[in-house]
């Protein structure tokens, strides 16, 4: 059983994330923001959340990016790429491709239903 105050720590680090989603900062300063060491972290994180810290981040980052497609189907491959923190709007396609199996660009003109995110 996970501590509560871990429970409570992690919380904080995941609204974090999702306050600023693309820009969250670095593995060590979120651990910071737990009051833990980095490499405590990573293991807190993976037993309160379930899955390990860069996969909920990527994850998160996904299915943000799935939802503005399918909300506003104008927004440009770039800008989500840097709203979303890649570095290019290349890398950006190759992991919502790895994620969904549909590009971003083929995901815009199917219009898949936001809901069915997995």
């Amino acid at each position: 059983m996970v501590p509560i105050h871990h429970i409570i720590r992690i919380t904080r680090v995941i609204e974090s994330i999702e306050e600023n989603l693309g820009h969250h900062g670095s593995h060590e300063y979120l651990a910071g923001i737990a009051m833990f060491s980095k490499f405590y972290f990573s293991r807190i994180f993976k037993s309160v959340v379930g899955e390990p810290f860069y996969e909920y981040v990527g994850r998160i980052k996904m299915e943000k990016a799935y939802r503005m497609i399918h909300f506003n189907p104008s927004i440009s491959i770039k800008d989500l790429a840097r709203q979303h923190g890649y570095k290019s709007p290349s890398s950006f396609s190759a992991a919502f491709h790895n994620r969904y199996e549909i590009s971003p660009i083929k995901q815009k003109r199917q219009k898949r239903n936001p809901l069915n995110v997995s």
